[in-house]
């Protein structure tokens, strides 16, 4: 059979079972499985796939058709500016996570912030906190995984990258910081955080996300709120004077996450950020 119509197929294919990107991730999983790039399959659609490279693409297409993400099963994924491995053990890095990474790279240009301390926490596979390193060669980064596996994960990539030199990695709770973790580099600058936010039940979660992702990267108590209520209590002392704080929160979250931060934290300057599809997305706050 010809790569042409073996990828024509498997578009169909994905576009039956409903999934949104069918075409990329027809294209994405084909050449995963020749060792190819995307490219490739554009140029040569009439190369005729042997049988055994039939079956490794069968392969890839039945565990996409079960609802595995393309992401798992290449065990990598672009954020940013930086290729990440990723596995089951970490959430996949979303589109709408990089609005933080934007917020952090203009808060450090707008205030000339030369050698800017980062501090991410829950950082799962470390796309914050290492696209935010990436960016900014005199930075310094301290990121918060307590999860072993997905330390593990962080660890690879942050080696992945070549960024393990301005790293301080630490598996660990959030909860379980003392302020010499934290001022390793000295006062803080920057707290980037896509923590756990999901409410048990809730609705709008896909199913898929819950049948594959981790679910302690997922929820939270407190309907949600526990890590913005508690987490700024073990960072706030080791903050620079209007250090900036930008937390990834759920689309429903926005009116709470605000009071919590503004009236409760007392924090300064707080807003919310929509991403792209208009959903709230960012808290941003300024130390008090």
């Amino acid at each position: 059979m010809k790569l042409g119509e073996v990828l024509q197929k498997t578009k169909t294919h994905f576009a039956k079972l409903g999934f949104e990107s069918s075409g990329l991730d027809a294209e994405l999983l084909l050449a995963s499985s020749l060792g190819w790039k995307r490219l490739d399959l554009f140029l040569k659609q009439d190369y005729p796939m042997t049988e055994a490279e039939l079956s490794s693409a069968r392969e890839l297409v039945r565990r996409r058709s079960k609802g595995e993400p393309v992401a798992y099963i290449l065990g990598k994924k672009d954020f940013y500016n930086i290729e990440l491995l990723v596995d089951k053990s970490v959430l996949i890095p979303r589109s709408e996570t990089e609005h933080l990474v934007d917020e952090a790279l203009a808060y450090c240009k707008e205030n000339n912030i030369e050698n800017p301390v980062i501090l991410d926490l829950g950082a799962g596979s470390g796309c914050l906190g290492l696209a935010v390193l990436k960016e900014l060669p005199q930075a310094s980064l301290i990121s918060v995984e307590r999860s072993v596996e997905a330390f593990a994960t962080l660890q690879k990539n942050a080696k992945h990258n070549a960024l393990e030199d301005r790293c301080k990695l630490l598996n660990r709770s959030v909860e379980d910081l003392t302020a010499e973790d934290l001022e390793s580099f000295g006062k803080i600058d920057v707290v980037l955080s896509n923590p756990p936010y999901i409410a048990e039940g809730d609705e709008d979660l896909d199913d898929n996300v819950l049948a594959f992702e981790p679910k302690e990267a997922l929820f939270a108590d407190n309907n949600g709120l526990h890590c913005y209520k508690t987490w700024p209590q073990r960072f706030h002392d080791s903050l620079k004077e209007q250090a900036i704080l930008l937390f990834e929160i759920g689309h429903k979250q926005g009116p709470a996450v605000k009071e919590i931060f503004s009236n409760e934290l007392k924090y300064n300057k707080v807003s919310i950020i929509k991403d792209y599809a208009a959903k709230d997305r960012v808290l941003k706050a300024l130390r008090s």
